[in-house]
């Protein structure tokens, strides 16, 4: 499919859903390039169109690459598992939580409220659930590579992760 025919596939995706590309290039394009509005939303709805994911996980991608463009941050690739996983870990550019004392950098502390929403949200972006049996826990690998594990430790409920750009060992605890 050509870079056309995606586009026109996301105007008609978009207007089933009662907008349409130039209506959010509108409204939208005042604060950032209207090529990358279009060429993020061609990219959801082509997604949505596979069958990968539901209408609002498709909106709720949008809103993503929304947010992204706005902050400033680069657009392309916004719309890959690994990128929203990072958007979420590194929310303003720095890690999420805090480092509790005696632990590593690596090691990061969240609220109770924090942690059910990552977790919420890290399971929206596709994973599928494997054996891993060096990992006491139930493990998603995110496609495109890298994954995330959930499981309870001592200390409480844990995130872990094997991402590209973050150090081995990264992990986020529930406080």
């Amino acid at each position: 499919m050509t870079a056309q025919d995606t586009h026109k596939q996301a105007l008609k995706n978009l207007e089933n859903a009662g907008k349409t590309t130039q209506q959010a290039i509108d409204e939208l394009g005042q604060f950032f390039p209207a090529y990358n509005i279009a060429t993020g939303l061609a990219e959801i709805a082509q997604t949505y169109n596979t069958g990968n994911i539901t209408l609002p996980d498709a909106l709720a991608q949008g809103a993503v690459l929304v947010a992204t463009s706005v902050a400033g941050k680069r657009v392309a690739g916004a719309l890959t598992p690994n990128r929203l996983a990072e958007d979420l870990l590194r929310p303003g550019g720095n890690l999420l939580g805090s480092v509790a004392k005696g632990a590593t950098e690596n090691i990061r502390t969240v609220s109770s409220a924090e942690f059910s929403n990552l977790q919420s949200q890290l399971m929206k972006l596709g994973g599928t659930q494997v054996q891993k049996p060096t990992y006491m826990g139930v493990w998603y690998e995110l496609p495109g590579g890298g994954g995330f594990g959930v499981r309870q430790a001592k200390s409480g409920p844990t995130l872990a992760f094997d991402l590209p750009g973050f150090p081995k060992g990264f992990k986020v605890h529930q406080q």
